[in-house]
């Protein structure tokens, strides 16, 4: 049984083979494999396929609510922050322990004259810093500090920068 193959190089193929009852044991693992796969799907055999598509489709369907609910939240929060910004300048603690979320946020709050700094909720409390290019503030500077401040390590380039900081 050839269990698999590696191309190492223009015109060589490594092929790797089982034979005998090395061979029999991969055949058994591979086939408890399968019938496990078919008993997750709760399908037989020939619907086990149309199932795992199915299974597939709701998954990224319910993955494009999720973005599409953080998108709202994401804007919702930002236009709740945008009332709080004082001379150019957003720190702000957000509930939530999601760094994607302070991501699309601080997005939405960003501008060339701005700084915004986001410290989100949780264990592991994430931290998310956008400075713009007027600013004349450094970002991956303003994180480590925040970091450091918050037990944790952060960094990142003058106009962005994230970390992780520890609730204790």
């Amino acid at each position: 049984v050839v269990v698999s193959t590696d191309r190492i190089q223009d015109g060589i193929v490594r092929l790797t083979i089982v034979a005998g009852d090395a061979a029999t044991r991969f055949l058994e693992e591979k086939r408890s494999l399968l019938a496990e796969a078919f008993r997750l799907l709760g399908a037989k055999e020939p619907d086990a396929i149309i199932k795992a598509q199915q299974l597939v489709e709701q998954w990224k369907s319910t993955r494009r609510e999720r973005e599409r609910a953080a998108s709202g939240e994401a804007e919702k929060t930002a236009s709740a922050l945008e009332k709080k910004i004082v001379h150019s300048v957003c720190v702000a603690r957000v509930d939530t322990p999601s760094a994607e979320l302070l991501q699309k946020i601080a997005r939405l709050l960003s501008r060339d004259d701005r700084t915004v700094v986001l410290i989100g909720s949780g264990e592991s409390m994430p931290v998310f810093c956008v400075a713009g290019t007027k600013t004349g503030r450094d970002a991956g500077e303003i994180t480590r500090r925040v970091c450091q401040a918050l037990g944790g390590r952060g960094g990142g380039t003058a106009t962005l920068g994230q970390g992780i900081g520890k609730n204790e």
